[in-house]
């Protein structure tokens, strides 16, 4: 194999885990391998498996991820993954010399794989730093508001090659803290394609669990557990539609715990929390309801938040019921199977979610108006656009190693 070959997507994490940057972040690798890139995902190892010293001096071994990190991404078999132990103390406390990411990009990303890296896609901005002082190309992800101003002598570089964002909000905030606009890529997230493979048989099994003989239709809210994005608002509306069913996929212990008693203390005995589930059982479980729920309040979270769940809800062809948030706006002029509200409007939404319980029967085959428009945001196709908008940056700069790095090997 050449070297500089690899394209790769690092994590500064243990997987698997449920934050929306961590799907992000293994969505793409994973579609960058199905397009034909040779993707590797780096992510951490930590605990007993990364006690094995030989591991620390020789980390390159990718592998195929496990069937649990299959199972909760969605993940296809092409992608290879590298687990990077992190052996004790590195990790414990913040002290400067256990600090996980010095670890990373001063030891393991330097010495072990940026010199078979061509291109490097993470948010973690040491990693960037490090592969950029290695004369490594670099994709840089932001999803929200920063702090500091950017190092001119990091995104000024030829090696640095795109700064990836979501939102209109976050890109003016970029721009403002130093991010050349020229490198600047905005770009709606996507959806795995598993959720467009139909699951009659699962599906069908989840209605009938779910409805129980007790209930006429059914609902569902996928994601985090948090008032600003809308569960409070559903469970406020909740008891006055005692023949549907409110399903909550996702949310952490103590939010599941936090928000029965919610539920109980406002009446809203038709919420059932299913806790968090991969995308092996959300996919059946999503074109096993009626209609799919998007009750974001309008706060600031609202300006830059991902819409990766209203992507996945299209794709599964189940009509959707959503806030008007600053990310959708722009569909809301589309036609689609679905019913807009107001944000933060507990009466808008309810108003909102009878008329789509009487215009959109339950379909199993879903509506296909839906699952077409998807098309255009699967993973697959935002990976394209990001290499493609990368690629054409490095055609155009020939760029030469910083002074002091490794020589750079063309791939």
């Amino acid at each position: 194999m050449p070297l500089r070959s690899r394209y790769v997507f690092y994590v500064e994490a243990t997987l698997p885990q449920s934050a929306a940057y961590l799907v992000t972040a293994t969505q793409h690798a994973n579609a960058a391998a199905n397009v034909g890139h040779d993707a590797l995902l780096i992510y951490l190892q930590q605990g007993k498996d990364a006690l094995r010293p030989w591991r620390w001096f020789s980390p390159f071994h990718p592998q195929s991820p496990t069937t649990e990190i299959v199972n909760v991404y969605g993940l296809q078999p092409q992608l290879k993954v590298i687990p990077l132990a992190i052996p004790w103390p590195f990790g414990v406390g913040k002290g400067r010399f256990t600090n996980v990411s010095s670890l990373v990009c001063k030891y393991y990303l330097p010495w072990h794989f940026l010199r078979q890296t061509y291109i490097l896609q993470t948010n973690n901005w040491n990693a960037v730093k490090a592969a950029v002082r290695h004369g490594t190309y670099v994709i840089f992800e932001q999803e929200h508001y920063g702090q500091t101003a950017f190092d001119p002598a990091i995104v000024h570089s030829p090696f640095f090659t795109a700064a990836v964002t979501l939102s209109d909000p976050v890109r003016t905030d970029m721009l403002a803290r130093g991010m050349p606009e020229d490198k600047l890529l905005q770009l709606h997230l996507g959806f795995n394609q598993r959720f467009q493979e139909r699951h009659a048989t699962a599906a069908a099994t989840w209605r009938n669990t779910l409805l129980a003989s007790r209930y006429q239709s059914l609902v569902l809210y996928c994601g985090a557990l948090h008032r600003f994005k809308g569960v409070d608002l559903l469970l406020d509306i909740a008891p006055q539609f005692p023949k549907v069913a409110f399903i909550f996929a996702g949310g952490k212990p103590d939010q599941i715990h936090h928000y029965r008693q919610q539920a109980h203390a406002k009446g809203a005995t038709n919420a059932n929390f299913l806790g968090h589930l991969g995308h092996d059982r959300l996919v059946s479980l999503l074109q096993g309801v009626d209609l799919v729920l998007y009750p974001h309040l309008l706060n600031e979270a609202a300006t830059f938040t991902s819409p990766l769940k209203f992507f996945e809800y299209l794709a599964s062809g189940t009509p959707l019921v959503s806030t008007i948030i600053p990310p959708l706006k722009p569909f809301t002029t589309e036609s689609l199977a679905a019913v807009w509200a107001e944000p933060s409007n507990p009466a808008a939404f309810q108003e909102a979610l009878a008329i789509a319980l009487q215009t959109y029967p339950y379909r199993s085959d879903g509506y296909g108006i839906n699952i077409k428009f998807s098309n255009q945001f699967s993973w697959e196709n935002r990976i394209k656009k990001i290499r493609s908008f990368a690629d054409d940056r490095i055609a155009g700069q020939h760029p030469t190693p910083p002074a002091g790095s490794r020589k750079r090997l063309n791939p």
